[in-house]
């Protein structure tokens, strides 16, 4: 009896909690329907007409078609080649023995480090590099949608190492050694055995690495100078310039870009959890 009274006031808190949270995101989608008008005279009121055309009409003004696709290219291009050197270099240093594990621990904690160091401390270095690259490889120089890609890499390998190196010291070192007794190699033992053990955590942190991505505002205001190469984060600059004082079409923009992140962590919720919770064992 005292288990499910305890049960059933978590639950209640839980949502309380949950809509608290919802409660922002609501009225920004109600106040989305109201015109300047509506929005000051009664901001707390039900809009009289839910007309979803000034979606697809704010969707066209502010060009989120482009800026989707931008940060989409942007996104599966880096997520995907920074979650292969993460899950090498983390392997590395979560099993192979080097010294002592000496080694290992003054690059993990090397890496660590790197969480520490504020990115906007980092941007005048960024944006040297980059220039830097520029007069080699045009396509990965200021202004380029690409030039994005070296940035955005380097920037999720630190904090997701803790994440991805926590879940694979969680892994019994048995499982390795009767893989390598039945005549696996390294690189078959790391992506059938270890990989698919640590498939939580792992898609943990390239949820994490996906989000962080998608919303990183800093470093593209100062690599990206023309419109046609911006991002998601850099839309508002957009917003200002198409709808002026038009703060329902604000909202609106707003909140289609809030949609596809709420929908992509509903889906991979259970990931995080999962992911957390193993990364959490042997941490």
């Amino acid at each position: 009896m005292r288990h499910s009274k305890r049960k059933i006031v978590y639950h209640a808190v839980g949502t309380v909690i949950t809509l608290l949270f919802l409660i922002p995101f609501l009225w920004m989608v109600f106040l989305s329907f109201k015109d300047n008008l509506g929005i000051f005279s009664d901001p707390f009121g039900l809009p009289t007409v839910w007309d979803f055309s000034l979606y697809i009409e704010t969707y066209k003004t502010a060009t989120l078609g482009r800026l989707f696709l931008n940060s989409l290219e942007i996104v599966v291009s880096s997520a995907g080649i920074s979650m292969i050197i993460l899950f090498l270099s983390s392997y590395s240093i979560a099993r192979l023995v080097l010294k002592g594990r000496k080694i290992n621990n003054f690059i993990y904690y090397f890496f660590l480090a790197g969480t520490s160091i504020p990115v906007f401390a980092q941007l005048m270095t960024i944006y040297k590099l980059t220039y830097s690259i520029s007069g080699v490889i045009p396509a990965f120089g200021i202004g380029e949608l690409w030039s994005l890609l070296l940035p955005y890499i380097s920037l999720q390998v630190p904090f997701l190492t803790l994440v991805l190196v926590g879940g694979l010291r969680s892994v019994p070192r048995a499982l390795e050694e009767a893989a390598i007794i039945d005549g696996c190699n390294l690189f078959q033992v790391m992506f059938r055995v270890v990989l698919p053990t640590i498939k939580p955590v792992f898609m943990t942190a390239l949820i994490l690495n996906f989000l962080g991505i998608w919303n990183e505002y800093p470093v593209a205001s100062i690599l990206l100078t023309t419109k046609d190469s911006f991002t998601i984060p850099l839309a508002t600059v957009l917003f200002k310039e198409n709808f002026t004082a038009d703060y329902g079409a604000m909202l609106r923009a707003a909140t289609m870009i809030l949609i596809p992140q709420v929908v992509f962590y509903l889906i991979f919720q259970r990931y995080i959890i999962e992911g957390m919770a193993t990364a959490g064992i042997k941490g």
